[in-house]
């Protein structure tokens, strides 16, 4: 990955404090493979939410990226990928997941 993408920025900085486990949507759930296991929405709070504006040619290609915190204090990134191949299921899941200060949706 370069190295200059906003992206890979984003989620070194956030890795660089803490969040260094990966949650993912799948199999209509939220799976941790460094923790081998599915992890509830409604067990995640989100702490930190950033977002990335795609390149100006393509401005329809932006991503949130989301700093987790579990209930048992485990710290990780999710990224709005899978947004991207099924909007509607990405949704529904995600909408379970605590929100913790104004302004994050």
């Amino acid at each position: 990955m370069n190295t200059n993408d906003p992206i890979f920025k984003v989620v070194q900085d956030l890795r660089n404090r803490g969040f260094i486990h990966t949650f993912t949507i799948q199999d209509n759930g939220i799976y941790c493979p460094e923790l081998s296991k599915e992890v509830a929405p409604e067990d995640l709070t989100i702490v930190e939410q950033h977002h990335i504006d795609g390149p100006e040619a393509d401005a329809a290609n932006t991503h949130e990226i989301f700093g987790l915190e579990t209930q048992d204090h485990v710290l990780g990134i999710m990224l709005d990928t899978y947004a991207q191949y099924n909007a509607a299921e990405f949704a529904s899941i995600f909408n379970k997941v605590h929100k913790s200060k104004p302004g994050i949706a």
